[in-house]
């Protein structure tokens, strides 16, 4: 049928133009029409274009979400460093022998 089959889900994604997780068979068939005809309509082009930018809003909350885990790993890994140095510290001065 001059379907791409390497790609299972990716074809599945494709045809289920409503993303309920089933393909109706009038999905299936408009589906099957659009993808051997490689022509996309308008609407199409606007599905498109309007899950690219949702996909690219995600993408930057998340990248918002990864900026500020770093920097909470990074004020943790400060604050053992200093934490690890006070006990050196106190070893070093229980260590070390008293006079008066």
């Amino acid at each position: 049928m001059g379907i791409p089959s390497e790609n299972v889900k990716e074809l599945f994604n494709i045809l289920d133009w409503d993303g309920s997780g089933e393909i109706q068979i009038k999905e299936f068939l408009e589906g099957i029409r659009k993808v051997q005809a490689e022509l996309p309509s308008s609407k199409d082009a606007a599905l498109v274009y309007s899950s690219v930018r949702g996909m690219l809003k995600r993408m930057s909350r998340l990248q918002d979400i990864a900026k500020k885990m770093e920097e909470r790993v990074q004020n943790q890994d400060k604050l053992t460093h200093k934490l690890m140095m006070e006990v050196q510290s106190l070893r070093s001065n229980r260590a070390a022998p008293f006079f008066k």
